[in-house]
């Protein structure tokens, strides 16, 4: 195991345990960008995605295009950014709502 295997190992193991309590923002953007940059330390990218967009929200709902400028994020970690976001939004507004989800044959299997 690598240092960076160690240190993505150490941040999983932090989630599971406590979830996101106890990270820094950028902790939370850097494993949000493991899942698309695989055997890369994400530390800096995550600590410049921060410093641009200043807020783990800020950097959740930039615009893909600006996103894109930042060496090292591909199609991969867009989709991972944009699937966060898409889930967030998606859960707000269930949670708004007071509906189960709009995916009915998933509530019939219930």
């Amino acid at each position: 195991m690598n240092e960076h295997e160690g240190h993505r190992k150490r941040l999983r193991t932090k989630l599971l345990n406590s979830g996101l309590s106890g990270f820094l923002d950028y902790e939370i953007i850097e494993l949000l960008l493991t899942i698309g940059i695989p055997r890369k330390d994400c530390k800096p990218l995550a600590k410049e995605l921060i410093k641009k967009f200043k807020t783990v929200n800020g950097v959740i709902h930039a615009d893909d295009n600006d996103l894109k400028q930042f060496k090292g994020i591909g199609e991969t970690s867009i989709f991972a950014i944009k699937l966060m976001r898409e889930m967030m939004i998606y859960a707000q507004n269930e949670s708004l709502s007071g509906l189960a989800g709009d995916n009915i044959s998933v509530r019939d299997v219930a």
